[in-house]
């Protein structure tokens, strides 16, 4: 307010003092010309002073304005802020009354707390007292006959530990006489073959009679002798039968070599054979007397055909017939003296030489390799599940040996497993898992066997097994370890990204992983690590 006041009077003064110059300037008295020039530059002194007080005026008073607007503003937000203060003690008091109100819940709550637990340790121990007076006797009783029991149990496993000592050495003991009667019974089986090839020369250089001959005769079926050969030379069958198995082995190995380009001689040799497989059906019985050569030259020939029939399930049926009894024929039981003792193999010299001889021929043959083709002939001919089965077996149990691997492979018998990995032959996958388990152990076939098994068909199989489920974990398990072998070459990605193994193995892992597979899982998982590894 002050510095309005000094405002007003400065301009007061001023607008006062114009007037008196004026006045003085109109008055009857020239000044001289001295004087007049100094009142005029005081004049304009005056006006320009006049005009700087002005503008200091207008300035102060807009400042007051901003002033004034300001202390409005303050004014403003005071009453604002008392506001706030009378609601924030409000609020702390009904807080302090809030906060008093727990507190005394609080204290309520500690005291039922502290009379409650009071109780309760009254009560367990009542409970307590009566648990002691009660249960005590008969947790004593329990812990007496308990205590009792594992002696009992104690003395039972000493009892059996020494049974199972005593049955462990007599094991061994059985298993040491056991590999001595092994050797014995070879070296016997090698006297009584030469013994029985011997006597069979004997019987075909003597020169017949005319009464054994026509007994002889009349004795075989007229379908065991080949059409057009007079019967009145006298020369035995089994001289036939020879020369018949070196034609057929001749045709076998020349279109074993024959490449696949000679699509029309294959065609006509495949034509040929079908006809013969019918008259070899009539003819083996009599093979079987052959030696192990001519009986596999025999084999050769039928697995060679049977694999090559190229008519589909037509031509399988018109020829079922003779497939059937050549399976039945092939699928002979091993001697059954082969594993007995010296006795009864020395007693099996006096059997008749027939049985004698279908007991030792194909299956049950002294000849590892024609032991291995004929299980292949009969995997390929036979359709009772039980029958396959027993080959399969006998057909793991050959395959310990390298050489039984090799002649396995020679004659492509992974083949012959694919064609049973489908769902009509689910009940032979574990005997099927047990061939290829055996024969994924490391030896010198193994490359091989991996190079047969990366074929389409085989990774068409196992994908179907795959997808079977739990049904099939014991089986999977053994094929993954092959499966495993396979995933490490990279000659096999495009055979897995062709049949969506990853996926694949991924919902295996999925079923299999709260199982009881933690080696199907971990071989997989491998699996999976090799097939990123190589793309």
């Amino acid at each position: 307010m002050s510095a309005w006041r000094y405002g007003d009077e400065q301009e007061q003064e001023l607008t006062g003092g114009e007037p008196q110059l004026r006045r003085c300037n109109s008055s009857g008295e020239e000044p001289n010309n001295s004087g007049t020039t100094s009142d005029d530059e005081e004049r304009s002194q005056q006006v320009f002073v006049y005009k700087e007080l002005s503008a200091i005026r207008r300035s102060i008073k807009e400042q007051s304005r901003q002033q004034q607007a300001r202390c409005v503003e303050l004014e403003n937000w005071s009453a604002e802020l008392q506001v706030l203060a009378s609601r924030l003690q409000a609020k702390e008091k009904s807080l302090r009354l809030r906060e008093e109100c727990v507190a005394a819940t609080e204290q309520l709550a500690c005291e039922a707390h502290d009379s409650m637990i009071l109780f309760m340790k009254e009560e367990i121990s009542h409970c307590a007292e009566d648990v002691q007076k009660v249960e005590i006797p008969q947790l004593k009783a329990a812990l007496n006959a308990k205590t009792k029991e594992n002696l009992r149990i104690a003395s039972s496993y000493e009892a059996l530990k020494r049974t199972n000592e005593e049955l462990r050495r007599q094991l061994q003991e059985a298993q040491e006489r056991n590999a001595h009667l092994e050797i014995q019974k070879k070296s016997l089986q090698r006297r009584l073959t030469a013994s029985l090839r011997k006597s069979e020369q004997l019987v075909t250089t003597k020169p017949p009679s005319p009464a054994p001959l026509l007994e002889q005769a009349a004795k075989v079926p007229q379908p065991l002798l080949p059409q057009g050969v007079p019967t009145k030379t006298g020369v035995p069958p089994s001289t036939y039968c020879e020369l018949l198995g070196v034609a057929l082995s001749w045709v076998y190995h020349l279109h074993s070599a024959l490449p696949a380009s000679s699509e029309q001689t294959w065609v006509r040799s495949r034509q040929v054979c079908q006809r013969l497989l019918p008259s070899l059906a009539e003819v083996l019985p009599e093979v079987a007397a052959m030696g192990p050569e001519g009986q596999l030259s025999y084999l050769e020939f039928v697995h060679w055909s049977v694999s090559n029939l190229d008519g589909g399930k037509q031509q399988r049926t018109m020829l079922a017939p003779s497939l059937r009894r050549i399976g039945e024929e092939v699928y002979r039981e091993a001697s059954p003296f082969r594993g007995d003792t010296t006795g009864e193999l020395e007693g099996a010299l006096s059997r008749p030489t027939s049985v004698r001889q279908a007991r030792d021929s194909f299956m049950g043959s002294s000849e590892l390799r024609v032991r291995v083709v004929s299980c292949l002939v009969a995997l390929s001919t036979l359709t009772r599940v039980d029958s396959l089965a027993h080959v399969m077996d006998a057909l793991k149990i050959e395959l310990k040996e390298d050489v039984a691997k090799q002649v396995f492979l020679d004659y492509s018998g992974v083949n012959s497993l694919i064609a049973f990995m489908k769902p009509q032959s689910r009940a032979l996958w574990g005997h099927i898992g047990d061939i290829h388990l055996q024969l994924s152990v490391e030896s010198a076939m193994l490359p091989r066997f991996l190079a047969a098994c990366s074929c389409k068909a085989w990774f068409s199989a196992l994908a179907f097994v795959l997808k079977e489920g739990k049904a099939v974990a014991g089986t999977l398990e053994k094929l993954s370890i092959v499966l495993q072998k396979l995933s490490k070459t990279r000659h096999t990605r495009q055979l897995f990204e062709a049949f969506h193994f990853a996926s694949l193995i991924e919902e295996a892992l999925r079923t299999y992983a709260h199982s009881d597979g933690p080696f199907l899982c971990l071989n997989l998982r491998s699996v999976l690590v090799n097939i990123s590894d190589n793309n």
